[in-house]
Parts: structure tokens; sequence; C-alpha cells
């Protein structure tokens, strides 16, 4: 077609179809001959011309009724028919175009007048064939894309999911504005059971920020796995999005942790709506503000990792959403905004406030759409107990030299200021045959033991500090600077396996330079410690076989039953 048109000729005078047959042959065309209506029509069906010249008066069935009948055939197919007439009236024009012709030309035709008007046609079915190629590649490009988009969706879904998002404590929700959400949410237990989660938000919205989001998780999932702290979780967050993220593009996130056994939350907000704790009562209890700079936005040797803790004593929800929340626009350009989101927690049971933010979220839209990401988080904090199984006495065995092994590790001022110990100790010791079942009850026993050594063996803390929120925040600052200033001292820690009692068990020793501290006064009360401290060594007595200090306090033995 791009070269030549099939042209169906409609007359029943042989002279007629002579004479046209000749000038379309002379453009270069290839006429096909039909002398009635019905052969119009039968030839149209076998032949599939291009285009029609089509005579209107004509024995038994006339043009007009010929082209309805030919439009009819294909609808969604353009064929111009161009009739070819001794009546040169209006009606007989306009009912021309009206059966759906689409030019009319008197008789007898002008054949300069004819050429120029099939040439016409010529140009149209090019530029017609133009547009349906474009169509043809656009409808391939949407088939592809929309292949594409289902399957990043549900690499993205694989990539992003995890148990911890389905944890009972949890509620969350993201309105994508597009296919793909540049929002995050991700959830997981620590080792020690300690829950923590992430709420981010990537420049812009769709593919783009999906994709800037899109490491997140794996990175966030590995670390909590292995026990490392929220402070060091974020740095290594923020390393890597400053290493993979273009110089535009940065990502806002809300990282915290909930430690209901110490009853203290840690959190670090970058760049995302202040984060906040409402009591049952719906009083906002504590807030966290962003007072840092998002992920990606700065290097390692001017990120700020620092994480902000608060002490509850009340159960609440922590509530932490994304700025797309407050940004919902309705019809009318009213912002959902802080004071719509607050009004809907307080004004209903707290079991209800995660139904009651969303019902109130949609009745402000009234079925706009959002022009932005919108993510919601809950946390359930101060009703559930962190569960923790005591562990039992160990498998009964002989005792066998073959079988004893022993491992020791002495870590200095220098890496115990910058080393993160326990979770590479536990990386160490979980592929330990037999050990991967009991890997939540050993964190907990090493962490407190290490922790107990540092805070009190060499930096002399005192936890009474922690009796009120206030002195809690002391503890924490004090923390900081002893660490920072810490030049001396060290810390021993050794794993040894053994037989107790005919069973099989771990020996862990942990040992510091310090002068030891008043652990006797810490195991006191076991059973009934409501203080907001000193709770660790009696929940490492509880999930030990056996404990023994020594050394005044400076050196402790764990046995552990596996």
């Amino acid at each position: 077609m791009e070269h030549s048109l099939k042209v169906l000729i409609v007359d029943d005078v042989a002279e007629n179809r002579l004479l046209l047959s000749k000038l379309v042959k002379q453009m270069g065309h290839v006429p096909v001959l039909a002398s009635s209506g019905q052969e119009a029509i039968d030839l149209y069906v076998a032949d599939e011309p291009h285009m029609v010249l089509m005579d209107v008066m004509m024995p038994g069935m006339d043009g007009y009724e010929a082209t309805t009948r030919i439009k009819a055939l294909n609808p969604n197919k353009w064929v111009p028919v161009v009739f070819l007439s001794a009546l040169d009236s209006r009606d007989s024009m306009v009912k021309g175009l009206e059966v759906g012709g689409d030019d009319y030309l008197t008789k007898p035709v002008h054949f300069a007048t004819l050429k120029a008007k099939i040439d016409a046609m010529q140009r149209i079915f090019r530029l017609q064939e133009q547009i349906r190629q474009k169509s043809l590649e656009l409808e391939q490009y949407y088939f592809r894309a929309e292949e594409e988009k289902r399957i990043s969706a549900h690499l993205m879904q694989q990539m992003t999911d995890a148990d911890g998002l389905r944890d009972p404590v949890l509620q969350w929700r993201i309105f994508p504005a597009e296919h793909h959400s540049g929002d995050l949410i991700a959830a997981h237990r620590s080792p020690g059971q300690s829950l923590y989660a992430m709420l981010a938000d990537g420049t812009g919205h769709g593919l783009a920020a999906a994709i800037n989001v899109l490491p997140l998780p794996q990175i966030f999932y590995a670390m909590v796995d292995k026990g490392f702290p929220l402070s060091s979780v974020v740095k290594e967050l923020n390393h890597k999005a400053y290493r993979w993220l273009p110089v535009d593009r940065f990502v806002a996130a809300t990282m915290l942790v909930v430690n209901e056994r110490e009853r203290v939350i840690r959190l670090w907000n970058g760049g995302n709506p202040t984060a906040f704790f409402i009591d049952h009562d719906g009083e906002v209890l504590h807030r966290w503000t962003s007072k840092h700079p998002p992920l990606g936005v700065f290097p390692d040797d001017q990120f700020d990792n620092h994480t902000e803790a608060y002490t509850f004593t009340r159960p609440g929800h922590l509530v932490v959403v994304s700025d797309g929340l407050l940004e919902a626009e309705n019809a009318q350009g009213d912002f959902y905004g802080w004071d719509r989101m607050l009004s809907s927690l307080q004004g209903v049971p707290p079991e209800r406030r995660y139904e009651a933010l969303l019902d109130n979220l949609s009745r402000h839209l009234n079925g706009a759409t959002a022009h932005d990401d919108i993510s919601v988080m809950l946390v359930e904090i101060g009703n559930h107990e962190e569960a923790l199984v005591v562990t039992s006495s160990g498998q009964k065995e002989e005792e066998s030299w073959d079988d004893r092994w022993r491992i020791e590790l002495c870590f200095g001022a220098n890496e115990l200021r910058y080393f993160e110990v326990v979770p590479q100790i536990m990386s160490l010791i979980e592929k330990i045959d037999g050990i991967k079942p009991h890997v939540t009850s050993l964190f907990l026993i090493i962490s407190e033991l290490f922790v107990n050594a540092l805070d009190h063996g060499l930096l002399k803390l005192d936890s009474a500090l922690k009796n009120s929120p206030e002195g809690f925040e002391q503890y924490l600052l004090l923390r900081e600077q002893r660490m920072s200033g810490l030049s001396e001292g060290s810390i021993n820690v050794s794993f040894e396996r053994t037989v107790w009692n005919e069973h099989r068990a771990l020996r862990i020793c942990v040992k510091d330079s310090g002068g030891g501290f008043d652990y006797a006064a810490l195991l006191d009360d076991l059973n009934e410690n409501i203080r907001p401290y000193g709770r660790g060594l009696p929940l490492v007595k509880n999930l030990a076989t056996h404990m023994e200090f020594a050394a005044n306090g400076a050196e402790v033995v764990v046995l552990f039953g596996y």
C-alpha cells in the first residue's frame, strides 16, 4: 500500500468503469470493477480494497445502500467511499455523507479533480499506516511495561516482605500514589526479641522512588537478625544510601526499636514527620521530631546516627507516618494535617485506633486521588511481654574430650569503642552444631553479661539512674561520654563446650578488668522486680542452667544446657 492502492470501481455503465479504470491504472493503482451494488459488496469482502469509487444511481441496490452495507462489514476499519453521481442536489450530497460516504463528486467527473482526490486519500492512507504502526508499538510497549510492572512488583514484594510485618503488635498500611510505592515499611524481631521497625520514604513516587528504597530492607533485616543496635543499623543504611543514590535522591526514614523488657523505645527520625507515643487515654506522652537529614545526604564522617530513647510507664501506641498522610489533599484543597490525625486517634478506644485513622483519612479524601504515597504504622506497646523460652538442662551425653572445644576473645578499650561485640560473637557461636535453636536465649545471656561488664565494670555507671525517664536520659548521656573517653580496660569472653551433670552444656565466661560491682543487690527480688532496671541478671539466671560470680562481680560464669 505504500506505492499503490486497490480501488474498487462501482458503476452499472461499462464505459464509465472503463474510463475510471484507465485513470486508476495511469496513477499506478489497481482497479477492481463491479457493475452492481451486490457485486460491489462481494468484491469488497473478497479483495479488501483500500478505496471505493461508488456510483449512486444503479438498478437494484443503489450506491447508498451498498455503501451502508460495506461500512457495516468492518466498522473499525476506515475505507473511504467517494460517490460519483449525476445528482448534484444538496440533499443527495448530504445523504451520501450520512450513509458513510467520505466525499461526493458530480458527473461528468473532472479527472484532474478525481486524481487529486485519490492522491489525497493515498496521503491519508500513508499517515494512517504510520499511526497504525505507532499504535502497535505503543500497544507492545504497554504490554511490556505492564509485564515489567508485574514482575518488579512481585520481586519487590518478595524482597520487602518478612514475617516481622505480621507481628501481632504491629499495624501498618501503604497507599501507593502509582503502581509502585516509594514508601516502605519493614519490621523484624532481634535475637533478643526486641521489635525493630522502619518506615522509609524515597524521593518522589512510583518506580523511581521504589528503586531508591529497595536495597534498604535486606540490610535492615540482616543486621537486626544479628542483633546490631539501632544506631549501627541507621549508620549502615546511610552508608549504603550515600553510595548508591544519585546526588538529587535521598530517603527520609524513621527507625525504631522497642524493648518491652526494659520498657524503652529508641528512635531515629531523619526527614519524616514527627513520630509520637500516645497512651490509652489519648495523651501524647512523647514526640520524636526529625533531628537528622534523610539517609543518603551526608557521608559517614558527617552523619549523626544517635538515637533518642524514651522509657514508657504506661501502655499505648507508637505512631509513625509518612508526609503523604499529612499532605493528603481532598477535592476542596484541604490537607489532612496533624490535627485530623490526632483527633481520629484520640476519639476512639485504643483497639480501634488503626481502623479509625484509615476511616477518617478515607472520609477526608472522599474518592480524591492522593498525590503522594501514604504510609501509616502503629506499634502497640506495653501490653505484650516479650516471649522468652527458658532452656532445658541440655541433652544427656557421656563426656568425651573429642567433642570439647574452647573459644576465647579479648577486647581492649580501642575495640570496645567502635566494635559491635555481641552481634559478631553471635555470628560465630550460632554456626556451632546444636546452637541455632537457642539463639534467642544465648543472645540475651551474652548481651546482658557483656553490657553488665562494660557499663558497671569499666564505665562505672549506676543503674539506679534509670529510676526515672530523666535519669535514664542522664544514664545514656554518661554512657556515651565515658565510652568516647575510654582509654584503658578490657573484657574477656570465652566459650567452651563441656558436660554438666551428665548433660551437654555451653560454658560462657565474661571477665572485665574493672573492680567489680554489687551483683548481689541486682539478684534480689528475682521474681518481683518492678524497677525499671536490674532485670538483666535475674533474666540470665532464669535462662541459664547455672550462674556464678567471682572476683567481686568482675567475672561471671554461666552454664547453658543445649
